[in-house]
């Protein structure tokens, strides 16, 4: 997401706009996910972001049986927003982020996490290759990957799940941008959005560890979006404009193409975070705020893949926040 006093020029002595949330070999490629696979989660987990003007390493979660959140007592090693997120089915990574104050700015290639079998703070020695922040997250079952960024890069890097290493691939963003969100099939994961504004949809092949450049585009151009994956399809929320956008869009695995359902979120906003069931997408958090007020909001919004239906559930983020960042205990 975007908080305003962080710049789209990277003048951070001019700090001033909305801040995010997602040099290689480039292989375009018509060769798209698998029409379905299975998601096994039965929780998601929130972590990091800020709620104007201070940072927090919270972690919060949600239980998706019950459509309850709970507060477990881990927190992220380093306190940041603008993180992203990646796991296996048993870790969740958050990777990079921004730290410190409007005037004294910390940007980190950290990468921290939660054991979900025992809510424990997991902390390893792999950190990103570039440090950056406002970037986004994917991962195939053995490795989670970490994409654009600011400084505005086309950085893929990433983490390698049974070793907990880090991994520095040759592959790159299409267009190298910041304020990115992920989602991904089980061959591919795809980046949508970002700063400059842009419709754009790339990504990487898992098998190859190549770049892809599908022809599908979101429907509307934003940035400091948010991702969540149903069995079939990847779906886009929120974001800026400039302003704030409720718009839900994606791209259908199977064949690579664009889709644009009718639902809209409850709460129009930029720099929130998204996690998913097998049924159902939660986007949480957020950022309602004008140029001059940028407080974070507790709103989870539901989002049902068999109907495309939004909801608005009683649940709410125990932290009010954005620039937060999700994982999911499943390895899919």
């Amino acid at each position: 997401g975007q908080l305003p006093w962080a710049t789209i020029t990277m003048n951070d002595t001019n700090l001033r706009s909305l801040f995010g949330v997602a040099s290689g070999a480039i292989s375009m490629s018509n060769g798209y996910g698998k029409s379905s696979y299975n998601i096994s989660a039965t929780k998601g987990w929130f972590g990091g972001g800020i709620n104007f003007p201070s940072n927090v390493n919270q972690i919060d979660a949600l239980t998706f049986s019950s459509v309850t959140m709970s507060d477990p007592a881990a927190t992220l090693a380093q306190v940041r927003y603008a993180s992203a997120g990646v796991n296996d089915s048993t870790t969740g990574y958050f990777g990079g982020g921004r730290g410190g104050t409007p005037t004294g700015v910390t940007i980190v290639g950290e990468i921290d996490g939660i054991t979900f079998s025992t809510e424990a703070a997991v902390n390893p020695a792999a950190a990103l290759a570039q440090v950056r922040w406002q970037l986004a997250g994917v991962h195939s079952t053995s490795t989670g990957y970490f994409a654009g960024g600011q400084p505005i890069v086309g950085q893929i890097d990433g983490i390698t799940f049974a070793t907990a290493a880090a991994t520095d691939p040759a592959a790159a963003l299409v267009q190298a941008r910041y304020g990115v969100a992920g989602v991904h099939s089980s061959t591919i994961g795809y980046f949508a959005g970002g700063f400059p504004l842009t419709t754009q949809i790339d990504g990487i092949t898992f098998a190859t560890v190549t770049a892809t450049d599908p022809t599908a585009a979101l429907a509307q151009a934003r940035a400091t979006l948010a991702g969540v994956i149903s069995s079939t399809t990847g779906y886009f929320s929120g974001g800026y404009l400039p302003g704030l956008s409720g718009q839900i869009d994606g791209i259908t695995f199977a064949t690579g193409a664009a889709v644009n359902p009718a639902a809209g979120l409850i709460q129009s906003r930029n720099s929130l975070a998204g996690v998913n069931s097998s049924t159902i997408g939660y986007f949480g958090g957020g950022s309602v705020g004008t140029a001059t007020s940028t407080a974070g909001v507790t709103q989870i919004d539901a989002l049902t893949f068999a109907t495309e239906a939004i909801s608005d559930p009683a649940a709410a983020l125990v932290q009010a926040r954005t620039g937060l960042a999700g994982v999911n205990n499943s390895n899919s």
